[in-house]
This record gives structure tokens, sequence and C-alpha cells, in this order.
């Protein structure tokens, strides 16, 4: 119908408005909920609109649609448009597709821009295991790699060294892993013991290299133990017995290379002729530390040197000082007030646990839960694997 002459409209009336806000309310009532990661997001024009017309709040309580949608052909019979297995389908593409992305972006020429398709890439790979899909793509995925940890710097090749990890949980263990680890180990290493880079860089790779080494089929498991003993033993007692000031910011870095050379502690056979190993008494220097989480990691490091020890009735290992024994009880009854409420909390449970082995030899019994499936972690080995790789 044609305006005329004289008519007067109303675009702002209760009526108007209810009415815009039905139309949004039908519009909204099965829209995907992915608004978050969705390439849209502030560029929308279904928000822009929403916000402008829609209601502040939603009536919707029912359950959303899910299954099989029908239609209504024209002889009254209903058509079904489509199935779960297509939606699941439709979802697997796009999730590869927006990958894809990332993964073209390591390229790319902005540092800011290759550290975003590293992290998005890294989140992928926690969502769903697509060993397949990464497969095909490693030798691109490795290239991207080493060229973020040879030309980034901190946050870059920090994002660099955690996708390489979870790059080596996809391929599982084999040649491809194998071959990975060879190919950015020595930058790992080199980064590691380069005092110019940034902490969260070596922080990151001491981890992705102590869990690649792990994964992997290394031929002299005790260089990359080497390597990242060097960065702890900073925390040993000086030569005079006086415990060293490690400043705050270098903690992390301790502690993340103290926790990767306890996961490689799990793999190797120690025996009287292991030069290599530092001993039980160089590790109880470590308790001393003034850092919670490395305080923590050289009690299970003790704990691991002490199972193996007993589980080969090597008596070189299962020596205890009374000394140590001490400083295992007064960390496990802390009460310092200038430590914090929950970090005391957490290191007297911890330190329980320990002095309990150390003391009865009583081993650990952890449950953790898959749906109805229980994994059970009944010593130390197990629990420090587990630990590292869920952190």
């Amino acid at each position: 119908m044609p305006v005329m002459k004289g008519w007067r409209i109303k675009t702002n009336s209760d009526m108007t408005r209810k009415a815009r806000e039905g139309v949004m309310e039908f519009l909204l009532v099965n829209h995907p909920l992915d608004c978050p990661i969705c390439d849209q997001g502030g560029e929308c024009d279904l928000q822009d609109q929403s916000m402008a017309f829609g209601s502040d709040r939603s009536r919707f309580v029912d359950i959303d649609f899910s299954g099989k949608r029908k239609s209504l052909a024209s002889d009254g019979t209903f058509l079904e448009e489509g199935n779960e297995e297509n939606e699941d389908t439709i979802q697997n593409d796009v999730f590869e597709e927006k990958l894809m992305e990332a993964i073209d972006g390591l390229t790319q020429k902005s540092a800011q821009g290759r550290t975003s398709c590293l992290e998005s890439v890294s989140t992928s790979f926690t969502m769903r295991f697509i060993p397949e899909f990464v497969m095909n793509r490693k030798l691109t995925l490795t290239d991207g790699i080493e060229r973020c940890l040879k030309k980034g710097r901190g946050l870059e090749q920090a994002a660099a060294a955690q996708l390489a990890t979870l790059l080596c949980v996809q391929l599982g263990s084999g040649d491809m892993t194998d071959q990975v680890c060879r190919d950015i180990s020595p930058l790992l290493t080199f980064i590691v013991n380069d005092t110019s880079m940034s902490v969260p860089a070596r922080s990151k790779c001491c981890w992705a290299l102590g869990l690649l080494s792990f994964l992997a089929n290394v031929e002299d498991i005790g260089e990359p133990m080497a390597t990242l003993e060097g960065v702890f033993s900073a925390s040993y007692h000086k030569g005079d017995g006086a415990v060293p000031s490690i400043a705050p910011e270098l903690a992390p870095l301790h502690y993340a290379a103290l926790s990767a050379w306890s996961l490689l502690l799990t793999v190797i056979d120690i025996s009287p002729d292991t030069s290599n190993i530092p001993s039980i008494s160089q590790l109880g220097e470590l308790l001393d530390s003034a850092h919670l989480d490395v305080r923590m990691a050289a009690g299970e490091c003790i704990a691991l040197l002490l199972e193996q020890g007993r589980q080969h009735n090597d008596d070189w290992l299962m020596e205890v000082s009374d000394d140590m024994l001490d400083k295992l009880r007064q960390l496990s009854t802390d009460s310092h007030k200038y430590r914090a409420k929950k970090d005391r909390k957490t290191q007297r449970s911890s330190f329980r646990d320990i002095l309990r082995f150390v003391e009865y030899d009583e081993l650990p019994n952890i449950q953790v839960r898959f749906g109805q499936e229980a994994l059970s972690l009944d010593s130390w080995s197990k629990r420090n694997s587990m630990t590292r790789f869920v952190r």
C-alpha cells in the first residue's frame, strides 16, 4: 500500500516495540551460542539489531531443539531436512576450516598475529584429538614452530614451545614424534640456556624440552636432563652452605626446569654407576627455597628417587639424613604467618604424602575419574607423569 498524504506513522509506540522484540526473540531462539568465538564478533548485524530493538531478557525456558528437522511437503507429508550426522559433519568442517586459517597464519609478518595463531592452534589441539589431520600437516606445523622459535621473542617463543608439546601429543609415540623432537629440541635447548631470553619463553621451553624428550625415543636422555639441571641448580646451596637468593620472577623458571627434569627421571634406569643424577641430599637443599613451587617439586623428586631406589634395593639411594627428615616434618606442619594461607595448606598436604612415603613407604593412591571409569595413580612415577601433562 503506498504512503498517503496525511498519514501519521508511529515508530516508537508500545505496540511497535513489542512487535520488534517479538521478531528478535524468534530470530535468537535457535541461534548458535558461539558468539564468543565467532569471526563476526563485534561486527555482527544481528548483535546490533538485538541491542537496538531486542529485549533485555529471554523468556525461553524449554529445551532447545535437537535431532532431525522436518518440513511439510505439498502433499501433506513430512520431509526430513537433515540429521545429527550431517550437523556433526558441518561442525567438524567449520572446526577444521578455522584451524587451517590459524595454521596458515603462522607465516604472517605480524609477531602479535603469529602469537595469536599459535595460541589458537594450541587451543584447538586441546579441544579435539585429530591425529590424522595433524599427520597430514606435520611438516607445515613443524616449520611454523621452528620459525617462531628462531625469529620470535618472548610470548611468541612461549606459545611456539607450548604448541610443539601439543603437536607431539597429537602425533603420539612413533617416528613422526621422534623427528619433531630432533628438529625442535636444539632450538629449545638454545633458548633455555640463553639468559638474554625472557623468563616466560625459557620456562615454556623447559617444559617442552622435558615433555618432548619423554614422548620421543631420545638416544641420550642425559643431555636434556643436564640442560634442565643447569637451570635449577642455581637454587642449590652456595659453597659456604648459604641459601641463594632467587628473584621471584626466576622462580617459575626453576620450577619448570625441575618439574621437567623429574618427568625424565621416571623413564631412566638409575644404578650406582649413574653419575649425572644429583644425590638425595643435594635435592634436599632445594627444600630451603623461598618459593613454594620449587619446594614442592623438590619434595616430589626426592620421593621419585627413593621409589626407584627401593624398587631396586639400592641402599645408596635409600639413605635419608635426619636433617632432611626434620625439614620434611617442618614443611608438612608449616604454620608461618608470613606465607599465604593457601600456600601453607597446599604445602602441608603435599609434604604429608611425601613424609609418609619416606618414613613408612606408604605410596600415594589418587583416583582420577573419567566418567564412570577411574585411573589409579598408585606410585610417585604415575602421579608425576599425570600432573606434568595436565598442568
